[in-house]
């Protein structure tokens, strides 16, 4: 893997708060899978990799990865989960600063059930918790 698309991966984990390991792995969670998404598209689009190179780093196939940034995609003409991710990754892409990935300490809690009752803020990914942290929204 490059350093451009290590830096893409590095960039979405800090944005999602999902781990690298769950990034690059298997995981169907819907909170990981859109994390994975986004780093497919910014890989192609940010790093500039082939569809082809990108499948490989990903281990998965070209026309998987294909549906998942047509996914981005549709998500960037409307604003979705996955959108905010990326304009996110993006940013902190931008700043040339180095990007500390998300740690299992720092991690996305899992989302089951109900809205908790204590909010500190809303975001178009999830919502800030009162002691911190970020729950993405399934």
């Amino acid at each position: 893997m490059n350093s451009e698309t290590q830096k893409v991966i590095d960039a979405v984990s800090a944005a999602s708060g999902i781990l690298i390991r769950d990034i690059m792995g298997r995981s169907r969670d819907p909170q990981i899978t859109r994390a994975r998404q986004a780093a497919m598209y910014l890989s192609v689009h940010a790093a500039g990799n082939s569809l082809k190179l990108t499948s490989k780093w990903f281990d998965r196939d070209h026309s998987t990865v294909g549906d998942n940034i047509k996914a981005v995609e549709r998500d960037l003409s409307v604003s979705g989960p996955r959108a905010a991710i990326v304009d996110a990754a993006r940013a902190l892409l931008a700043r040339g600063d180095k990007i500390e990935p998300a740690t299992p300490q720092k991690a996305v809690k899992p989302f089951h059930g109900a809205m908790p009752r204590v909010v500190k803020r809303v975001t178009a990914a999830g919502w800030m918790e009162a002691d911190g942290s970020l729950v993405v929204a399934p």
